[in-house]
């Protein structure tokens, strides 16, 4: 998440310079005429500007926004095809045996900036994660290493935590409760892939699109859903699958 701008905006600037403005006013000496004084023109003139750029930078007396609920996502129904169930299930599978590989997560709510999660993983139970907003987090089995600006601590690794890592969308809790169909094929990150469409029913009732690879690998995965209360759409690029490159060793 970029770090926040503080700048003044313009309705800021200008009850400020309001109230420095009133504060002359009453720091004013008092009139030395015997007379009442009578207001001048300029007087006049400023008291109005002061009372219009008032009653313009005050809060209106009810919120012209109404909260809104996010719409959860539409579920789609999806023409079941046993052979395109067959082809994710081997996908699925092949996925689970998988020894290493690298896991890129974009989520956003249309809203604000999106989020970015890399994911690298190292069969048994090693995992590295880094993401935007959070301290780099490295798993080797019972221990956690968090890593920030302080330095880096240990602590005991959650376990239902970090696996979630492998599964952050359901794609492998669905098990084989799911119906597919078996959508175009096309180039997905420079690769052939055919795209499955999924209707699962487990976790929750869900819509997803996969995209499997050369390989018969999950290379790319879409969903939509409800998280903390806003409608996310998350985008999963699957890669680096049994990479030597993958290496997971604890920060020094």
């Amino acid at each position: 998440m970029p770090p926040a701008r503080h700048t003044l905006s313009r309705p800021l600037l200008a009850v400020a310079m309001l109230a420095a403005l009133a504060a002359c006013t009453q720091s004013a000496p008092p009139a030395t005429s015997k007379g009442e004084d009578k207001p001048t023109a300029a007087t006049a003139a400023s008291e109005d500007a002061i009372a219009a750029a008032a009653a313009a930078n005050a809060a209106p007396k009810t919120s012209p926004i109404a909260a809104n609920a996010p719409t959860p996502p539409e579920v789609r129904p999806v023409v079941a095809d046993p052979a395109a169930k067959v082809d994710v299930i081997a996908a699925m599978d092949k996925f689970k045996a998988l020894r290493r590989y690298r896991m890129t997560m974009m989520r956003g709510d249309g809203q604000s900036s999106p989020t970015t999660t890399t994911v690298d993983y190292v069969a048994p139970d090693r995992y590295r994660v880094a993401g935007t907003g959070i301290p780099s987090q490295v798993a080797i089995g019972n221990t956690l290493y968090t890593t920030d600006a302080s330095g880096t601590r240990t602590s005991p690794a959650p376990a239902d935590s970090l696996a979630q890592w492998r599964d952050p969308i359901g794609l492998l809790a669905t098990g084989r409760d799911f119906t597919a169909e078996k959508g175009p094929r096309r180039f997905v990150f420079a690769m052939p892939a055919s795209e499955y469409k999924l209707h699962a029913t487990k976790p929750v009732a869900a819509n997803m699109n996969v995209w499997i690879g050369p390989k018969g690998l999950p290379i790319k995965l879409e969903s939509q859903g409800l998280v903390d209360g806003k409608l996310l759409t998350t985008a999963i690029r699957y890669s680096h699958f049994d990479s030597d490159e993958i290496k997971i060793d604890a920060p020094k």
